[in-house]
This record gives C-alpha cells, structure tokens and sequence, in this order.
C-alpha cells in the first residue's frame, strides 16, 4: 500500500495517478511537454520468491510503454520501494542487481522506502550522484539538450 508520506513525495515532483494499492504511474514533464514515466511500486513483492518480472511489467507497463510514440520509451523507470527491514534483509543486495540489471522496458530501481527522499534527488528518480555530479546538474544539461533538438 502506499503510504501517505510517500504518496505526498511523489505530487510535490510528479503528476501522480494511483493505479492500485501500492502502484503509482507518475509523470515528469517539462513545462507541457512529458519527459519521463517513472512507475513506483511499495512493498516487498519483488523480492519474494518467486517474482516475475516479466509477468509484472506486461500486466502493468507494456500497454502504456508500447502506446509512446519515439524518444519517451527511453525514460520509462520502475522504482521498486521496499520496506527498511528488508533493504537490510540477507539476500537483498543479490536481489537488488537481479533486478536492475534487467532493462527490458524500463530503467529499474529497488530502493528502501527509508531512501526514497533521498532518491527523489532534483525532482527526477535517479542516482543521488554520477561521476562526481549533483543529479541537478545532469537533469539540467539533459533538458538543455532536449531544447535544443526541440524535442
């Protein structure tokens, strides 16, 4: 379920629908034009076994994903928010590069719910940091880029 705290986050950074309990599709744009889909999904189900996630994004993201014309299907992300307890839990980290390696659709994510602030870095899911830069830095350079071509 998506807790309230959590589900205030996401509005002060995206345009949020509420698909079900604990899955929200969220939209990053700037000004009127969609520049990301993020999907966040609460709760420890992608680390029970077993999890499919295949089965997953066709029930939840294929639809969408294949209805988005062009540039948009490289910005589709899947951030899994898992409890604290089982971000610590024995097996998690293993868990955790099974599912982030896998790029069919989107860009995955699992994070504990404890880091989701954290993760909401810039108004934008993505690493606090790369390559010794503030997310700030990156996001803007990108849309700079994306003005540019006029996309």
């Amino acid at each position: 379920m998506i807790q309230e705290p959590f589900l205030k986050l996401l509005q002060q950074r995206f345009a949020v629908k509420v698909l079900d309990a604990s899955i929200a599709r969220c939209e990053r744009r700037h000004g009127t034009r969609l520049i990301s889909v993020h999907y966040f999904v609460f709760g420890d189900r992608c680390l029970a076994e077993p999890f499919d996630l295949k089965a997953f994004q066709d029930k939840w993201l294929a639809n969408d994903y294949y209805t988005t014309p062009g540039y948009l299907q490289w910005n589709y992300y899947l951030v899994m928010v898992v409890s604290p307890e089982a971000g610590r839990a024995p097996g998690f980290e293993s868990k955790r590069r099974h599912i982030e390696q896998d790029r069919f659709y989107t860009r995955k994510f699992v994070i504990p719910s404890s880091d989701l602030e954290s993760f909401l870095v810039g108004g934008v899911a993505v690493p606090a940091k790369q390559a010794g830069e503030s997310a700030d830095d990156i996001l803007e350079r990108w849309i700079g880029k994306l003005d540019e071509a006029g996309l």
